[in-house]
Protein backbone atom coordinates (compact mmCIF):
# COMPACT_ATOMS: atom_id res chain seq x y z
CA UNK A 1 0.00 0.00 0.00
CA UNK A 2 1.11 3.13 -0.57
CA UNK A 3 1.81 6.11 2.23
CA UNK A 4 -1.30 7.75 0.16
CA UNK A 5 -3.43 4.61 0.74
CA UNK A 6 -2.89 4.74 4.56
CA UNK A 7 -3.80 8.37 5.00
CA UNK A 8 -7.18 7.93 3.40
CA UNK A 9 -7.83 4.97 5.26
CA UNK A 10 -6.67 6.85 8.61
CA UNK A 11 -8.51 10.03 7.73
CA UNK A 12 -11.95 7.70 6.05
CA UNK A 13 -11.70 6.10 9.75
CA UNK A 14 -11.24 9.42 12.11
CA UNK A 15 -14.40 10.83 9.83
CA UNK A 16 -16.76 7.70 10.81
CA UNK A 17 -15.66 7.77 14.85
CA UNK A 18 -17.88 10.28 15.97
CA UNK A 19 -21.03 8.65 14.25
CA UNK A 20 -19.75 4.81 15.49
CA UNK A 21 -19.53 6.21 19.05
CA UNK A 22 -22.75 8.19 18.59
CA UNK A 23 -24.50 5.14 17.66
CA UNK A 24 -23.20 3.56 20.21
CA UNK A 25 -24.78 5.85 22.85
CA UNK A 26 -27.56 6.49 20.93
CA UNK A 27 -28.15 2.72 21.09
CA UNK A 28 -27.95 2.60 25.05
CA UNK A 29 -29.72 5.33 25.60
CA UNK A 30 -32.96 3.96 23.66
CA UNK A 31 -32.62 0.86 25.84
CA UNK A 32 -32.52 2.81 28.91
CA UNK A 33 -35.79 4.36 28.18
CA UNK A 34 -37.45 2.23 25.98
CA UNK A 35 -40.66 1.01 27.89
CA UNK A 36 -40.09 -2.29 29.31
CA UNK A 37 -40.69 -5.74 27.19
CA UNK A 38 -40.69 -8.09 30.57
CA UNK A 39 -43.02 -10.99 30.22
CA UNK A 40 -43.82 -11.25 33.57
CA UNK A 41 -46.53 -13.70 34.71
CA UNK A 42 -49.12 -11.12 36.50
CA UNK A 43 -49.45 -12.59 39.82
CA UNK A 44 -50.94 -9.80 41.80
CA UNK A 45 -50.51 -8.98 45.63
CA UNK A 46 -49.32 -11.80 47.53
CA UNK A 47 -50.04 -11.58 51.31
CA UNK A 48 -47.24 -12.67 54.11
CA UNK A 49 -48.13 -16.04 55.55
CA UNK A 50 -45.15 -16.46 58.28
CA UNK A 51 -44.99 -15.72 61.73
CA UNK A 52 -43.54 -12.49 63.27
CA UNK A 53 -40.05 -13.38 65.15
CA UNK A 54 -41.08 -12.17 68.79
CA UNK A 55 -37.02 -12.82 70.10
CA UNK A 56 -35.00 -9.53 68.79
Amino acid sequence: MSTATNRKEILNRLWKLPKTIGDYIFDAATRIFSPNKDDYPKTGTQSYKGDPNVEK
